[in-house]
This record gives structure tokens, sequence and C-alpha cells, in this order.
């Protein structure tokens, strides 16, 4: 059936463009003008980045379009907002980010300081729009890492006055993204909030093009299917700065993370002090009825012992676009990715019914001037995250209230 779905796109005749068929909210146009207030990112001529047209305009409108995808979406009955991407939550998880004490001095900058620890909050996901999902359904999965704070001590043991600080990194288990062009983005959008489906079938295949149908594809039916959320590798798909703007030598960069393999017995091994403890995960096939069953394996791994994911960054190579979000960078080369930390997730239990990640907001923004975010789909994200978020922020706040009044709780 699904083969037929993708066909069916594919073989369209026609297309056209949405608009919106729901009223104005209120609360839409008052948070679209408290943030219309705030600077557009500037654009890094000298790594490639060139705007598209009409992309601010664009970027606002698509964020309120969003905002109805969260209304779509909204549970009327515990009157809850989610996220409108990856709302099911997998695990939420105490984690150690380790930079790497010798890296080469192109990658040693910003969070990369060689020989920095920081504490660190992960949530793993899946990206449908459904909170209640089941695993076994056909989904791309997602890793946010959120970077706390930092221990100064070279030794790695926890400094009496760490440093807080915020660094995201945003992945998901596939290397490129499905669009890059606003205006196909709003039409997307636009598209899927849809109630007619002609208009979901016409509009969706011609918004995303013959490329993005392929993306799309590859990332929700890939060819092995994930049984733990630590043992796929995750890719940023859209690339960052490394380095600040007045520095001569930044280069644009990709991330990546996946699952460290211990070495065998007589093998130098790369973090003699803090990866010892690393166990080799080897998680058996889900059970059939356990539609969490993601959120199993990680309990399981973590009940076992400590967890370890290498951190990777990938150089762009000359004439790798930082705008074409489309197209993969080889791992080859002068472009091959290079391990630059280990994260280590020490054994623990997590509790999905009150998880710190869903009161976090994970935004690829919330980076230092070392590590900017680049490229269009990243500009748009710097208009949109911090727009749903509030948005969904105030719905819960709203339903809460409701509860606490039904509850006669004053």
């Amino acid at each position: 059936m699904r083969h037929v779905f993708f066909l069916v796109m594919i073989l369209t005749p026609i297309g056209c463009d949405t608009v919106p068929t729901h009223p104005d909210n209120p609360i839409h146009l008052d948070i679209l003008a408290k943030h219309k207030t705030h600077l557009y990112p500037n654009i890094d001529p000298f790594l490639g980045e060139k705007l598209h047209p009409n992309e601010q305009q664009l970027a606002y409108q698509i964020a309120d379009e969003v905002m109805y995808t969260v209304d779509r979406t909204y549970d009327q009955e515990n009157q809850q907002a989610f996220r409108d991407a990856h709302p099911k939550e997998n695990g939420c998880v105490n984690a150690e980010f380790h930079v790497k004490k010798m890296l080469p001095p192109q990658l040693a900058k910003g969070v990369f300081t060689p020989g920095h620890t920081y504490e660190a909050l992960i949530r793993f996901s899946n990206s449908s729009e459904n909170p209640k999902g089941n695993d076994h359904d056909a989904d791309a999965r997602g890793m946010a890492i959120k970077l706390l704070t930092r221990f100064d001590t070279p030794s790695g043991h926890i400094d009496t006055k760490p440093q807080t600080m915020t660094q995201d990194f945003i992945m998901i288990n596939h290397p490129v993204f499905i669009l890059d062009d606003p205006s196909d983005y709003l039409s997307l959008v636009q598209a899927q909030n849809s109630t007619n489906t002609f208009v979901k079938l016409v509009t969706i295949p011609f918004a995303l093009g013959l490329t993005g149908i392929y993306n799309a594809y590859q990332t929700i039916f890939q060819d092995e299917k994930v049984k733990n959320p630590l043992q796929t590798q995750y890719f940023s798909m859209v690339p960052y700065r490394l380095g600040k703007e007045d520095d001569p030598e930044r280069i644009a960069i990709k991330y990546s993370a996946k699952a460290f393999v211990p070495p065998i017995q007589h093998m130098i091994h790369p973090y003699p002090e803090i990866g010892r403890s690393c166990v080799t995960i080897d998680s058996e096939d889900p059970q059939k009825n356990d539609t969490n069953y993601l959120r199993t394996a990680l309990r399981k791994t973590l009940q076992t012992g400590d967890a370890c994911m290498e951190f990777l960054v990938q150089q762009g190579a000359k004439g790798m676009s930082v705008e074409n979000s489309q197209i993969e960078w080889k791992d080859q080369g002068d472009s091959a990715f290079e391990s630059v930390a280990l994260i280590k997730i020490p054994k623990q239990h997590f509790d999905e019914k009150e998880s710190p990640c869903e009161n976090e907001s994970f935004n690829p923004w919330h980076a230092g001037e070392e590590h900017l975010p680049l490229g269009g789909v990243n500009r748009l994200r710097k208009v949109i995250y911090p727009i749903v978020s509030e948005y969904r922020y105030q719905l819960n706040h709203l339903g809460q209230a409701k509860r606490s009044h039904q509850a006669g709780i004053e």
C-alpha cells in the first residue's frame, strides 16, 4: 500500500498552491506580532549562504501554519498540545558529553574545546505527528541533545563552580532533508493541514518535487528496522558554521551521532578514562504487541550499564552547498565524518510520565557563536521554532488551568 501511495504522488499530473482554510486565530496573531520585532538571521556569504525570494515573509507564514498543525493535533480530552514534529518521546535521559583531548585545530572550536566535559539532556523520539503512535510503523527516529553545564576541569571531574550554558544539536536518522525552498515548505504544511484528501495528494508531491519524494520515502521506509534508539545513526541533515563570524578559517559542517563500539581487548581505547564502562548494545527483536518497544529497549539497555555514542563532525568539501539540504555530503576523503566527542549515557531509570524533556525547547539556534546554523531551512527554523514553542506552552498552560479549575483547585 505504501508503494501505491508514493506512486500516486509521483504520477499526479497537476499541482496547485494551497491557501489557509481556517480563520485567523487571535493568539496566533499576538505571538506573530511579538516575534516579528525580532531580527531575521544574517547570512554568511563566505560560506555560501543566499536568501530565497520573500524568505522572511514566508517564514512567518509557515510559523502561523505550523501553529494550526498544533491546533489540529490538540488532545481535547486531556487538554494538551503536542510538538508539531517528533511528539512521541522514546526516552529522555541524562548524559555526559566528553570532547576528545586531541582534535585538529580546525575542529577545536566552541564546545569542541579539547578535554571539556558537559552535562547533557537527550530526547529520543519518533517523527510521526501521532504522540501515541506504534513504534512498529515505518517512521523516522530523532535524537535531540541539549548541553546544559560545562565542567572545566581537564581531568573530567565535576567542578565546584560549573558554567551553565546551552547548546542544542537536532538530528534524525537520515542524512538529508525533504526540501529547501520556503514556498514549497509553506505549500507542504498547508496541504498536510488540509481536510481535503485530493488537495493532499495533488499538492504534497509538487511541494516536495521528485528529489523530496525520494528523500521522504528513504527517510520513512528505511531498509533496516531500528530495534533500539541507541543503535541507529543520526544526522543533522543541514549544515552549521564552525568558527566565529570574523574567523577567516571558519568552515561549514554537519553533525552525526552513532553507537560507540568498544574496542576489542588488544586495541587502543580512544576514550581510556571514560569509555571503559560502555556496554555493547545488542537489542533483541521487538515484541509485536509492544507498541512502545523503542522505549522498552532503551530502558533495558540503561538497566544493564552505561551506553555510549560517538559524536561526529563532517566538513563540507569544495562544491558542497549549504543551501541545498536535499543533497547528501558524501562521507569520504576530506569530507569524511570525524569523531570529536563521546556521549556517555550512564546507567539510569527514566520516567516517561514525568519527562524533563517535555518542558524543554530543543532549537538549533540555541547555539554559541561558533556553531550558528547555516542555510535556508535553518533560517526558517529561527522564526518557526520559538513561535511554535511559545504557542504550545500557552495552550498547555491554559489546559492546566482548566484542569485545575475543573478539579476545584485554586
